[in-house]
């Protein structure tokens, strides 16, 4: 070809190759033999004159786009065999070379567009030379040099342009790489989100750039936070990351507040199955669900809705054949904190979804016009939603589930009293736990099955022996089953007076022996006469433990009546309503008597009456100072803890202090079980009178004891039960100041005095109560 068509005809292939990337392959064979029939000089010239024309303008149209395109395949392609049509050797090809060389002349180049094309080349041709690419050593320093100080350009495209070529000239296995450097250094500081993101993305993963990806996980923009979870989705990073590690990317990840960095987070949860066989047991395992429980149930919720239908059934069906037996229950090679905690947390989203499913088909009928018959595509839809796995395929009866919850509680029981607090009764407490909290999927119809629970419920909540730490778990099951507020309560209290009360009847006192020992060894069983009455002295009842039982349950039942009656009578003196308070005072004092007949019948002794009767006996004389100053009657309020005496006086009275008899944990449980009715009745407003007994009998000595954490926690009940009575708070001001001056670690004291002033201010104090500042405990 002559030299002066030799321009013509390129000019026309550059122009040609604009227009479409298809033919693109036939300009190259075109421009080819052009280059095959030239001198490489000349070539070189003219092509490179045209280079420069697409070097001028940042604009990402299609047609630079498309120029810079066939540049970069032609260069390639003038490599290649014509026989298979291989790369070759890329030292041999001198085009590409020569086009290593034009865009590294132009790096430094004052035009921000003219670096950013030459970067844009450079980063192409990498890409196309493959794996087994190789270029001259010098080239290669030479074009690592131009790029590191691209990374630090100030336009942000040209520092995108250059990380990504720059990514191809990186070796994981020499320690201090400047390529990984740079990535780094641009992950952390860059303040450009698209260079954080391209730096990210052409990091290898290795323990050195892994903890850099999982800081980013938490950047301040949703794309860099998206393209880390990406990346450690299509890289399937689980072992090498650490349960902590893991626990805060599922965290961070599902409850981010972009849709689409949660969606990310999601897929990241399906490669971590796919990567454990598909075992949801082996992925909780990978996190700490006894310490953590909320991740582990996030993780569960997105793993069960990511899933398909098909394929969360098979996951199911193969689960229920490895844990469960033929009652539906947990087998004993099953008995560990993460098979119990995933089959609560699956009969919980099945019995949600059963819940959601029922609104859609009642509905469903009504949205079809009234001639329009449903298409057999919906019928075989809703025949299908029917035979999906539903709760009741892996939800066991309630004489089944009561019997495997004993089970398990004894066996916590006994690993309790044995003294190993190691991981194994962590493990056994965190598998009752879950147990427990079964029990609100439950179908509680079966009355027989239904007794058993309650009874168990009781006897567990009245044990000294079980765990303080599963009183919330209790406490909410006794709630199911008692759906009555005031009767909840009433219960609760009872349950913590018997706690607190010895099972067994008090030992006698070593002054006052049972019988005396005679001089000639004869022993005489009556007592000596020198007393002040003279009268025998009565020998205590020999009863059974059952019967102990229910008369301290009557006690403590007619001791919270009269509590409530002395509240009524006291309201009643203040309001001068004295004929009503008459009535309830005989009703106070008929009520203790039987309450004296009751602890008579326990004890055998002769009982002094505690409600003090007027000397007169003159019902008027009674309330007679009353009507002058009605705040000066105060009535007696009978606490669980209340002595019967005997006449003789000597130390022989029944209960000893409520420390002395009652042991630190009975304490600690008490007091949190009375916490707990607050903290999980968010309709109580107001202190029952009930609850009011607690305060003398068992909050104040609490608060006296020797251990800091019956002590914190008798403080913390106290605050909950003034947050009810805005008086009783204001009383007791003084202690929480003090105990706050002190430094003790309990937030919801200082929150008293953070909102107690705004409460003091307001008009109406009464109809102001402090039980919102508690409701963070629920």
């Amino acid at each position: 070809m002559a030299s002066g068509t030799e321009p013509l005809a390129m000019l026309e292939v550059f122009q040609e190759c604009q227009l479409n990337s298809l033919s693109h392959v036939r300009l190259c064979v075109r421009l080819k033999n052009i280059f095959l029939k030239s001198r490489f000089s000349h070539f070189c010239d003219e092509f490179f004159e045209l280079c420069r024309y697409s070097l001028v303008s940042m604009e990402r149209t299609p047609f630079r786009e498309r120029t810079i395109d066939f540049i970069v395949k032609f260069a390639l392609f003038c490599g290649k065999s014509e026989d298979d049509g291989e790369p070759t050797d890329t030292l041999n090809n001198r085009l590409l070379l020569k086009l290593f060389l034009f865009c590294m002349k132009y790096n430094e180049c004052p035009n921000p567009a003219v670096r950013f094309r030459c970067m844009q080349i450079i980063h192409k041709l990498l890409e196309g030379i493959g794996d087994n690419g190789v270029i001259p050593d010098e080239l290669y320093q030479s074009l690592q040099s131009v790029l590191l100080r691209r990374v630090q350009d100030i336009k942000a495209a040209v520092r995108v342009q250059a990380v990504q070529a720059l990514s191809r000239m990186q070796d994981p296995t020499v320690a201090n790489c400047p390529a990984v450097e740079a990535f780094l250094w641009l992950a952390r500081h860059d303040p450009t989100t698209e260079v954080r993101r391209a730096a990210l993305a052409a990091m290898v993963l290795t323990t050195k750039t892994l903890p850099s990806l999982i800081e980013r996980c938490r950047d301040l923009s949703d794309t860099v936070r998206r393209t880390a979870y990406k990346i450690l989705t299509a890289r399937s990073v689980l072992r090498p990351l650490s349960i902590a590690k893991r626990i805060r990317i599922l965290q961070d990840g599902l409850t981010d507040r972009s849709a689409e960095v949660r969606q990310a987070a999601q897929e990241l949860v399906l490669a971590w199955f796919n990567a454990t066989n598909r075992d949801p047991i082996h992925l909780l395992r990978r996190l700490d669900t006894e310490g953590v429980p909320e991740t582990s149930q996030l993780m569960l919720d997105n793993l069960f809705a990511a899933l398909s239908e098909t394929e969360f059934d098979q996951m199911v069906t193969e689960w229920a054949a490895k844990c469960l037996t033929e009652q539906k229950t947990l087998n004993i090679e099953s008995h560990t904190a993460e098979a119990a905690f995933f089959w609560r947390a699956l009969v919980e989203f099945l019995h949600k979804r059963a819940i959601k499913a029922k609104p859609e088909l009642s509905c469903s009928p009504s949205r079809l016009a009234p001639t329009e018959s449903p298409r057999p595509e919906e019928i075989a839809q809703t025949e299908q939603a029917c035979t999906t796995t539903s709760v009741e395929s892996i939800l066991p009866s309630v004489t089944a589930y009561v019997d495997m919850t004993k089970r398990l509680v004894d066996r916590l029981v006994e690993m309790v009293l044995a003294g190993d607090f190691d991981e194994k009764t962590m493990e056994q407490e965190c598998v009752v736990e879950n147990v427990l909290r079964l029990a609100h999927s439950i179908d509680l119809s079966d009355e027989f099955g239904r007794r058993r629970l309650v009874t168990l419920i009781h006897d567990w909540i009245t044990s000294p022996t079980v765990p303080n730490t599963l009183s919330p778990h209790l406490l909410k099951v006794h709630a199911l089953l008692e759906p009555s507020l005031r009767k909840r309560i009433n219960s609760v209290i009872e349950m913590i007076s018997e706690l607190c009360d010895p099972v067994e009847p008090p030992p006698l006192s070593a002054s006052n022996p049972p019988s005396v020992q005679a001089p000639d060894g004869i022993t005489n069983n009556q007592p000596s006469t020198d007393g002040i009455n003279g009268v025998n002295e009565a020998k205590p009842p020999v009863i059974g433990k059952e019967e102990e039982r229910a008369i301290r349950l009557k006690i403590a039942k007619i001791e919270v009546r009269m509590n409530e009656l002395n509240e009524s009578l006291h309201n009643c003196v203040r309001r001068k309503e004295f004929e009503q308070a008459t009535g309830l005072r005989d009703e106070c004092a008929q009520l203790e008597t039987e309450r004296s007949a009751l602890l008579h019948q326990l004890h055998g002794s002769p009982l002094t009456t505690a409600v003090t009767q007027p000397v007169d006996g003159d019902t008027s004389n009674a309330f007679g100072d009353t009507k002058s100053d009605p705040d000066s009657a105060a009535p007696v309020i009978v606490h669980s803890d209340d002595e019967p005496k005997l006449d003789d006086g000597e130390d022989r009275e029944e209960p000893h202090s409520l420390l002395d008899r009652c042991s630190a944990a009975v304490l600690l449980k008490a007091n949190r079980l009375a916490a707990l009715v607050v903290q999980q009745s968010p309709t109580l407003w107001r202190l029952p009178a009930s609850l009011r007994s607690l305060l003398d009998s068992l909050i104040f000595p609490s608060i006296q004891h020797g251990d800091p954490s019956v002590r914190n926690q008798a403080i913390l009940t106290l605050g909950l039960c003034c947050s009810m009575d805005l008086p009783l708070a204001i009383q007791y001001m003084s202690l929480f100041y003090s105990v706050s001056f002190c430094g003790t670690p309990i937030p919801y004291v200082n929150c008293f005095f953070v909102y107690l002033p705004l409460h003091i201010s307001t008009v109406n104090l009464s109809n102001a109560p402090l039980y919102v500042l508690y409701t963070g405990l629920r």
